[in-house]
Formats: structure tokens, C-alpha cells, sequence
């Protein structure tokens, strides 16, 4: 029975035996927190978190790796991604032969405290501060410094965990006065990833310090474990389902062991699935899952415009002061203050004019306040700047055409 168990590991390989979490250095990675809006729901986080990152990285997704963490509870996602060439760099030629590539700061991830607090973590040949809100199980804040060419001293790491500190700003956070180092990690399951720290403290040693070890586990259900995976997302569709089939495939194989005159048999029955399986897997991924994803990126970006629209545009604010401009004024420059206000620097033929236009715009509906910031009057020509603050809600047509018989 053992022969039979460990000849067909030897055959499975990688799928069920050698289980290796790559931990990636924290300081490769460029770390973004953002709320959660109440419109997009869990099965879009992972579209909504792609649009997000197109926004706001330098490079294009391409040339990125990236995964991202968040709290359902506090409606908290923190996004990571790191360029290729810096994990090339690091020397690891195939991240496939991994069971999860994860930044090292996901050892810490279920860790909350009452307070908002920042704690440290020394993990990967690097130090790293996160600032937690109050009972938040995600970071809203990552900053990673390496150890590379500094002595890991539980002293030295203590030093450099204050002067680390002294680096960030302190804006109302609890200081927990712990460091967690990490010193081991294994995959007890699909969903469960257990990690080992030894914690560092300053306190209640005559050493001037105090350590002791403590286990954690990562709880994770499979599909947050995969979210927080930084692989390409077409590698972990594909060896996600990979796996389960697997999974299903080695409980049976446990379970009928027993009968060893049935081994030749369940070999080629395995083989043939398993060529089957992949060929079905790939063709279903190639035809379907691409348009799935292309018509949920859409439905989500016409929800992000109508988000959105909610906002008034400098624009829109432009063309209904343009609404029955006397032609004997003229505007010179515009700028946007906020949301709903505008400053405009323009030139009239005189003050008279000016004030008309101005109470014009006072009756348009569309206009809360309207005032003169500075007018003078010249010789044939008078400067002007004007504040004009809109109503917050949206124009639309019918408003626009409202305010053009009122302005008449």
C-alpha cells in the first residue's frame, strides 16, 4: 500500500508533494489602499481592483505582477504589484513551480487590533511597518526597508525598528512594540498556509530584550488565497481548476490504493483524464473565459460612469455661463476650484454690462451664488474676474435649455 501511495506521488510530482510558498521581499513591491464601494459586489472585486490599477500604475499591466488583500467587514482593499524585472532580479527564473507567490507581508494577514496601530515584521531579509485601522484584518499602509547588508540582530532589528519609525509619520496610530520575525512556512492545505514568527520585544528582559516563538495561519479561503497570489490571472484560472481536479482525483486514488490489482488500470484511467481534462480546460478557457471577463469589465466600467457622473465638469460649467453671453463680453481664463465652482477672468465693454450678466446668472436654476471678485473700469475696456458656484446635482438638457430662456 505504501509502494502504491508513493509511486503515484512520484508521478503527480509538484501537484500534491512539494508544496513551496515563494515569499517575495516586501520593498519590490508599490502598495495602494482604497475603499470598497457598496456598488460593486465580492465577484467583481477582482475586475474592479484590474480597472483600479490601470488608473494609477506607471506601467502598463503587462509588465506588472500583482495581487491584492481585503476586509469584506470594513470595506478595506489593499492592492500590491511589482515590475517583472525586479523579481527577475531577484533570481527566480519560474514562479510556476510554486504552489503560491506571495509578498512577505502576507504573513501577517488576519492579525487586528482594537486600535488603529502600526506593528513590524522582519520577513524575507526585510523590515516592514504596517498601520492597521482599528479591527481591520488588511493594512492600509505598507512600508518595506531592506535588511540586505545589516546585521539581523534581534538588536540591530530593534534599532532599525525604531529608526524606521521615526521615518514614518505617526498620525494617531497605537505603536505595538513587537517584531515579528518570520522563520517558517508550509501549506497544510489548499486554503490554509500556516506561518511560524518569533516575536521580538524590547520589554521584560534584563537583556534590554525579549523573544519567544508563536505560529499563525493564514485563513484564507482558496479564492482570496489566489486573489493575493501575484501570477498572471490566466495562469491561476487555469491552475486553480487544475488543482481541484487533482484534489478530487488523489481522494480517489487514496481511497481505492487498497485494491492493488487495480493499479494499472487507475494509471491509464488518471492519464487519460488527466490529457482530457487539460484539452478541456484549455479550450473552454480560450472561448469562454475571455469574453466572460471582457462583458464583466464592461458592465462594471458603465457602473464606474455612472458612479461618476455624479460630478460636474469645468466643461459643463463653461458652457452654461456661455449660455446668452452678451457679445460684448469676453472671457480670458478659466479655473476650476472644486467640484462645483469656477473662477473666470474675462474683459466687458463696461461695468453695466457686467452686472446684467451677472444677475442672468443668478436667476438660472442651475446657479447658487454668483459674485464679483474684482472689476475695473477703464477707458473702453473693462477687466473682471467673477466666482460662479453651482448647484451640486448634474446638468442635463432640459436644465441647460431652462437656463437659457431664464438668461434672455
Amino acid at each position: 500500500m505504501n509502494k502504491l501511495i508513493q509511486f503515484i506521488e512520484g508521478k503527480l510530482g509538484n501537484k500534491l508533494v512539494d508544496r513551496k510558498v515563494l515569499l517575495v521581499p516586501g520593498e519590490i513591491f508599490y502598495c495602494h489602499s482604497l475603499p470598497w464601494p457598496s456598488e460593486i459586489s465580492e465577484s467583481e472585486i477582482n475586475q474592479y481592483v484590474e480597472l483600479s490599477l490601470e488608473g494609477f500604475s506607471p506601467f502598463p499591466l503587462d509588465q506588472l505582477l500583482w495581487g491584492f488583500l481585503y476586509d469584506d467587514k470594513k470595506s478595506l482593499i489593499l492592492i500590491y504589484a511589482a515590475y517583472r524585472e525586479s523579481i527577475k532580479n531577484l533570481g527566480v527564473d519560474n514562479l510556476d513551480q510554486y504552489f503560491h507567490v506571495l509578498p512577505s507581508f502576507i504573513t501577517l494577514n488576519g492579525i487586528s487590533f482594537e486600535e488603529a496601530s502600526i506593528t513590524f515584521l522582519s520577513e524575507c531579509n526585510s523590515m516592514t511597518a504596517l498601520t492597521f485601522p482599528a479591527n481591520c484584518t488588511v493594512p492600509e499602509n505598507v512600508f518595506t526597508l531592506s535588511l540586505e547588508n545589516i546585521d539581523d540582530s534581534d538588536k540591530s532589528l530593534l534599532n532599525l525598528k525604531e529608526n524606521l519609525l521615526h521615518s514614518l509619520k505617526n498620525r494617531g496610530y497605537k505603536i505595538d512594540n513587537k517584531i515579528y520575525l518570520g522563520t517558517m512556512s508550509s501549506v497544510d492545505s489548499d486554503d490554509q498556509i500556516r506561518f511560524k514568527h518569533r516575536l521580538i520585544s524590547d520589554k521584560n528582559s534584563d537583556l534590554g530584550f525579549h523573544s519567544c516563538s508563536t505560529p499563525s495561519s493564514l485563513l484564507m479561503d482558496e479564492k482570496r488565497l489566489w486573489d493575493a497570489d501575484i501570477r498572471e490571472s490566466s495562469f491561476k484560472v487555469k491552475t486553480s481548476q487544475s488543482r481541484n481536479y487533482f484534489r478530487y482525483v488523489w481522494a480517489s486514488t487514496k481511497l481505492a490504493g487498497v485494491a492493488a490489482s487495480l493499479f494499472l488500470l487507475l494509471q491509464f484511467i488518471f492519464m487519460a483524464t488527466d490529457i482530457w481534462t487539460n484539452f478541456q480546460v484549455n479550450k473552454i478557457a480560450e472561448r469562454s473565459d475571455e469574453v466572460t471577463l471582457v462583458e464583466q469589465k464592461n458592465n462594471l466600467l458603465l457602473r464606474i460612469e455612472q458612479i461618476a457622473q455624479n460630478e460636474l465638469k469645468p466643461f459643463e460649467m463653461l458652457a452654461t455661463m456661455n449660455l446668452k453671453r452678451p457679445n460684448s463680453i469676453y472671457f480670458t481664463q478659466a479655473l476650476a476650484d472644486s467640484f462645483n465652482q469656477i473662477q473666470v477672468d474675462g474683459a466687458a465693454s463696461n461695468v453695466e454690462v457686467v452686472n446684467r450678466y451677472m444677475e442672468n446668472l443668478r436667476n438660472s436654476p442651475l446657479v447658487s451664488n454668483a459674485e464679483i471678485k474684482k472689476i475695473v473700469s477703464r477707458s473702453g475696456i473693462t477687466p473682471f474676474t467673477i466666482v460662479i458656484t453651482f448647484n451640486p446635482s448634474p446638468f442635463n438638457p432640459e436644465d441647460i435649455v431652462a437656463g437659457s430662456q431664464l438668461m434672455e
